[in-house]
């Protein structure tokens, strides 16, 4: 397929045969964002072109009011560089309530940072599973943080050192880690590029969407 010549058209039939729904405007908006790319880096190809749909899911169907924006219904979107890092994982994990759809429930989310000595005893211990964009310097330069919830009732505690305003993605591994133990048969499951576009589903769900779209989804 030439540089000039991708068919958005034939992206967005795909992702509406499994199951999510993409208007004329989001292949319009996609089109239009490849169009604007520099004709160097449309030459040079693009290792996942779906992301364009993505984007244009997340910027047609959103809105303004935050940086987690929940589309068509069923999709959870939001750039891995946050604007509020004070309240980010609980942003997530309401969004992640909502795409739920009743397969769990999170309630009760704080997040809030770490007094002096618990901070401590966090700096001197690897995160579990910090976020891939994180260096090291986040143990140094980061500020710890608890985020604290309940699913489906049952209440649990997740420690991270929040560098600048990164989300930290080792949590996403860790709900899904809880809806294991809990025999829940759904999982977080996502399209990582700068934004994040996750689905709440199971794993034959994910990989009938994959097989479809031609863009594979991640699963902590």
């Amino acid at each position: 397929m030439s540089s000039n010549s991708m068919d958005f058209a034939k992206m967005g039939a795909a992702f509406r045969e499994a199951g999510v729904a993409v208007s004329d405007e989001v292949i319009a908006q996609a089109q239009a964002h490849w169009q604007s790319m520099p004709a160097e880096l449309r030459e040079d190809g693009w290792d996942d072109p779906t992301d364009f749909i993505y984007y244009a899911l997340c910027h047609v169907n959103g809105s303004d009011s935050g940086t987690f924006q929940v589309v068509s219904g069923d999709m959870l979107c939001f750039y891995w560089e946050v604007e509020d890092p004070y309240s980010m994982f609980e942003d997530f994990l309401n969004g992640v309530n909502t795409i739920a759809k009743g397969a769990f429930s999170v309630t009760e989310i704080r997040q809030e940072m770490l007094d002096d000595s618990e901070a401590e005893e966090l700096r001197n211990h690897l995160p579990r599973n910090m976020s891939e964009f994180m260096p090291p310097e986040a143990l140094s330069d980061g500020e710890p943080q608890r985020v604290t919830f309940c699913l489906n009732g049952k209440p649990y505690e997740y420690q991270t050192v929040v560098l600048y305003d990164w989300f930290d993605n080792g949590l996403i591994g860790y709900i899904n880690e809880i809806l294991k133990e809990q025999g829940v048969d759904k999982r977080l499951y996502y399209h990582s590029s700068d934004l994040c576009s996750m689905f709440c589903c199971s794993e034959g769900w994910a990989k009938d969407f994959s097989a479809k779209t031609g863009s594979p989804l991640r699963c902590q």
